[in-house]
């Protein structure tokens, strides 16, 4: 959605932009929504809205709901063409007299299964019957391991006015994950994607429209999509710096990559535990390598040594702490000489 300047320029003036997370405790409340059967969305917005006594518990049961009880769709194989919720309902079809947001919410609520743009049409739905302010953001997120020099919108979010700004948030990303091992849908809530605060947000998600990252200054596109990817477990551990800071490292047969991260404590990450899903017989598929800790850590720094076998490896995986956290796209050049990596 394209957002008139004049208005921008209020809200900016006026009201500003989240630049932080907002901390609740929202124990009851994602205990009380937990309890909330399924119904249809203005009725679902109301029963959540019920027991909250202002606007960021009613954003809060509304996201927690949706995680805890709508799973991600997994496409059928052998098809190229995604059936999104949104393709199975005609914009055109106005008979129903209602919203295409609403009717995708109740398509979502029916089937209890949806793609992102699901997700984020059923939560702006339920904000929109309480009167919360809430868009449905499009834009690029950096999740396939397939295609990773195309740049467009392959994913869609949300921001939402609470608290006098702007905040962020993505509930497809924070109900649960693909298996790599099966293909299935594995339902893990994660509530760093809750209210994430903007420079973090835009690590991983870029909006079609760049004024949506809620940021002063953006990285630019060429940048953001030439970084290495981060999983999850990037955020979990708190990494403060990594090098090369290139997601691409050119290489040829016989050269050694070294890889550097910084976190910020060592000690305190060793008491996490690592994702279950996660292993390296999961990494070790056609095209993919692993790189271990070549020792101890240096102070808060952990350094990485992986020397090319051949030109097979596409994408290098960085191992922390028994978790993927980076993942390096490695290009071959014929004719390249080794690299000096010390």
């Amino acid at each position: 959605m394209r957002i008139p300047v004049l208005i921008w320029l209020v809200l900016l003036t006026l009201q500003g932009f989240s630049q932080k997370k907002s901390y609740h405790n929202f124990n009851v409340i994602d205990r009380k929504a937990s309890d909330v059967p399924f119904a249809p969305p203005q009725e679902l917005s109301a029963r959540l809205a019920s027991f909250c006594s202002n606007d960021m518990e009613k954003v809060r049961a509304f996201f927690v709901w949706i995680a805890d009880n709508i799973s991600y769709k997994i496409p059928e194989k052998n098809t190229r063409k995604k059936n999104y919720p949104e393709n199975e309902i005609n914009e055109e079809d106005t008979g129903a007299l209602k919203p295409l947001d609403v009717r995708v919410a109740e398509q979502v609520l029916k089937n209890k299964t949806a793609y992102c743009d699901g997700y984020s049409r059923l939560f702006k739905t339920l904000c929109d019957f309480a009167g919360i302010r809430c868009e449905v953001i499009s834009g690029y997120a950096r999740t396939n391991y397939g295609n990773q020099g195309s740049f467009k919108p392959n994913h869609t979010w949300n921001a939402v006015y609470v608290d006098s700004s702007w905040h962020l948030l993505d509930v497809t990303w924070a109900s649960g994950f693909i298996s790599i091992r099966s293909g299935d849908f594995v339902r893990y809530y994660d509530d760093h994607y809750f209210l994430t605060p903007p420079d973090v947000f835009i690590r991983d998600h870029y909006p079609d429209d760049i004024r949506w990252t809620l940021l002063d200054k953006w990285p630019p596109i060429r940048e953001f999509n030439r970084s290495p990817y981060r999983n999850q477990s990037f955020i979990k551990y708190s990494i403060t710096s990594f090098y090369p800071s290139s997601g691409i490292i050119e290489a040829a047969p016989g050269d050694t990559i070294r890889i550097i991260l910084e976190t910020g404590s060592v000690s305190e990450d060793k008491k996490i535990a690592p994702e279950p899903e996660w292993d390296d017989s999961t990494l070790g598929r056609s095209g993919w390598a692993v790189a271990h800790p070549i020792s101890g850590p240096s102070g808060n720094k952990i350094i990485y040594s992986y020397t090319v076998p051949d030109n097979s490896p596409e994408w290098l995986h960085i191992i922390y702490n028994e978790d993927p956290v980076l993942r390096y796209r490695i290009r071959f050049k014929k004719g390249k000489l080794p690299m000096n990596t010390n």
